[in-house]
């Protein structure tokens, strides 16, 4: 959970410039306010699909988002695929395959077949990929090219 502390105070700060108050932002997000008091506390992981959804409602970049850069948006956000279709594409592109990203330790047999499924990984994951990749978080999901 390296970046849930950067995650945590960018968090903070934007739902400060917000003025608005917990229950509210979380109605704005699609969570209750008591997930948002936990993410900014730094007391609970959050996943792709909704770091996404705070990326999108204060209009800036992943990066910014957990505190790799200092600079809110620098590329106009393009539509992006589903997490796995996104991955696929990417491991094909680099011809990387199932089993050298798994023997390479970045994720587990079980993830990809859960994530195959539809659904979202924790964000820390999408750093670790994104990462392997050597792509920003941005870049990954497909949001900047």
């Amino acid at each position: 959970m390296r970046y849930l502390a950067d995650f945590s105070e960018r968090f903070s700060e934007l739902s400060f410039e917000s003025e608005l108050n917990t229950e509210k932002l979380g109605a704005a997000l699609g969570v209750t306010g008591s997930i948002v008091r936990h993410w900014k506390r730094g007391t609970r992981s959050i996943s792709l699909a909704n770091a996404l959804r705070i990326a999108e409602h204060f209009n800036c970049s992943l990066e910014f988002l957990i505190g790799r850069t200092e600079d809110r948006l620098v590329f106009m956000p393009q539509p992006y695929l589903p997490f796995y279709e996104r991955l696929r594409q990417l491991m094909d592109n680099r011809g990387v395959t199932w089993y050298r990203i798994v023997q390479d330790g970045i994720v587990s047999s079980h993830n990809l077949s859960v994530w195959k499924n539809g659904t979202f990984p924790m964000l820390e994951t999408v750093i670790d990929i994104a990462e392997y990749f050597k792509l920003t978080l941005d870049q990954f999901v497909g949001r900047e090219t």
